[in-house]
Parts: structure tokens; C-alpha cells; sequence
């Protein structure tokens, strides 16, 4: 096999290691895999040294996992140009926020509950998807690490850092559960902002946390959110998006130990929906 089918087997045997250690409400359920041997079809148009020789068969995998109708948050959060289609996750500041604590608590399982926990390494809106009643669900688990008990604080010093462009710790050799905290303060400002990570803004490359976090600093989050959820949120659920804006940059802090533990993070977004909810008005 070539490099890109080593990586592709690697990423699957990793991710069919882990998700049956982990079962969660917001992490994706794997229902079956088998794998069996396939003969390439491209061999029939391949002339080697001899027309008799037969290529080795490659082995083909098959996964099943639990049904996701509702797509992935990037897909509601960067809909293709042109697209009219609306979803709760478009629409609903609410939703959004609700998503976001979704995806921590799902963190939070796989960092303080997994036995040994779990680094995710990739976590982005790709990877969340949504089941039939708008639950999201963290999926792509091909590069993740357990954490055995012989690996220090600062394990993976020297790993080769493996992740998605935008995503990765910028704190480099040191894969370790802050890193998982990074990429979900991005995420958080893609929820808030509406923008992609790295972005071509009319001919300029956009880079979302150099955009944004200025902006957040300043006290100015209000500038930076995205006007497709409706309504306007009250003077209350203003404060809740706050608060998720200053939480997205404090992940966001260059060196891991000043990022904030994903069980804060969990509490900050539990209390900033509820207070969401508290200023929704009554039907």
C-alpha cells in the first residue's frame, strides 16, 4: 500500500481501538466493523513484469456507526455559497451555545472519565455531527492518544504534531489535553463568528484568532458576531455570548498551563445557557 493508505488503515485501526472505550451521549457510537480482502479493480489496467502476475490483495475495511441524518457543524456554520437552507444551527444563538457544551461535556468524558483518557488531537467542526433530534456528536477519532499511566505531564514531548492547518497547538512537542482545549476555543469563534479558521477575505488570508481575539479584548465582541441568528439577542443572553467569547480566549493562551481544565470550561457554558434560557422570552 502507499503512504496515504498506511495513514488512512493507522487512523481507522486507532479510531476502532478507542471508541469502544468510550461511551458517551455527544461522542459518535461505532455498531460493527470487519475487514475483508478486495482485489484492487485498477489492476486490470496494470501491465507488471509479467500478464500472469496477480497484485497481493489489499484489505478492505467495513465500519457501521450510529446514523448522524443532520450532517456537521461546518457544513451549517459555512453552508456553500449561494445556499438558502437554514437549520437550528444557523438560526439560534441558543443552539449554538448548547452545541458548544455538547462538545465539552464530550471532552470532558475523554479527558477526566476515559480510563486511561483520551486526547482527541482533531477535534474541529468537521468532526461534530448532528443525529436526527440536533444532538451533536464528536466523531474522527483516527488520531487520538490514550494517555497511559507511564506518559508524564508532558508526554509527546517530541511527537511528530499531527492535527488539522488552524486547529494545532501552537505549543509545539507537547500533545497533551490543553491541546484539545486550543482547538475548541477556535471552534468557539467559528460558533460566534461565523467565519472558517483560515479564510480568503476578499483576496486577504484571514487568520480567525489573530482576527478575533484583538477584537474580544478590546471589549468589542459585539463586532465580531454573526447577524444570521435571530433575533437580537437581550442585554442577558448578550452576557452568555460574552462570556463564551472570553472563554474562547483563554484556549486560546499560547502555552498550555494557562489555558483553562475542559470541567471549567463545561461550567462556564452550563452557566451561560442557562442564563441564555432565562432571558428567552416566555411563549
Amino acid at each position: 500500500m502507499d503512504r496515504q493508505s498506511n495513514l488512512l488503515q493507522e487512523n481507522l485501526c486507532t479510531e476502532l481501538d478507542i471508541l469502544p472505550r468510550l461511551q458517551h451521549k455527544h461522542i459518535v457510537r461505532l455498531l460493527g466493523s470487519c475487514m475483508t480482502a478486495s482485489k484492487d479493480k485498477r489492476q486490470k489496467r496494470r501491465r507488471l513484469l509479467s500478464w500472469w502476475r496477480k497484485e497481493p490483495k489489499e484489505p478492505e475495511w467495513l465500519t457501521v456507526y450510529e446514523y448522524m441524518e443532520n450532517s456537521t457543524l461546518f457544513h451549517h456554520l459555512h453552508p456553500d455559497e449561494g445556499s438558502s437552507e437554514l437549520s437550528p444551527v444557523t438560526v439560534s444563538w441558543k443552539t449554538r451555545i448548547d452545541v458548544l457544551l455538547g462538545v465539552s461535556r464530550a471532552i470532558e468524558h475523554m479527558h477526566c472519565h476515559a480510563n486511561p483518557p483520551i486526547i482527541h488531537k482533531d477535534i474541529k467542526p468537521q468532526n461534530i455531527l448532528f443525529d436526527a433530534n440536533w444532538v451533536p456528536h464528536v466523531s474522527g477519532f483516527g488520531l487520538s492518544l490514550v494517555c497511559d499511566k507511564a506518559m508524564s505531564e508532558e508526554f509527546g514531548m517530541g511527537r511528530v504534531i499531527t492535527g488539522t492547518r488552524g486547529y494545532i497547538d501552537p505549543e509545539y512537542g507537547h500533545v497533551k489535553p490543553a491541546s484539545d482545549v486550543y482547538a475548541l476555543g477556535i471552534m468557539m469563534l467559528e460558533v460566534l463568528t461565523g467565519k472558517k479558521v483560515i479564510e480568503d477575505d476578499k483576496g486577504d488570508i484571514l487568520h480567525l484568532p489573530s482576527f478575533a481575539v484583538p477584537i474580544i479584548e478590546a471589549g468589542n465582541t459585539r463586532m465580531l458576531m454573526d447577524t444570521r441568528p435571530v433575533p437580537e439577542p437581550t442585554p442577558g443572553q448578550f452576557q452568555a455570548l460574552e462570556d463564551v467569547a472570553q472563554t474562547a480566549r483563554c484556549c486560546l493562551q499560547e502555552e498550555g498551563k494557562d489555558r483553562p481544565a475542559i470541567s471549567e470550561i463545561v461550567a462556564i457554558l452550563e452557566t451561560a445557557l442557562e442564563l441564555f434560557c432565562r432571558d428567552e422570552p416566555s411563549s
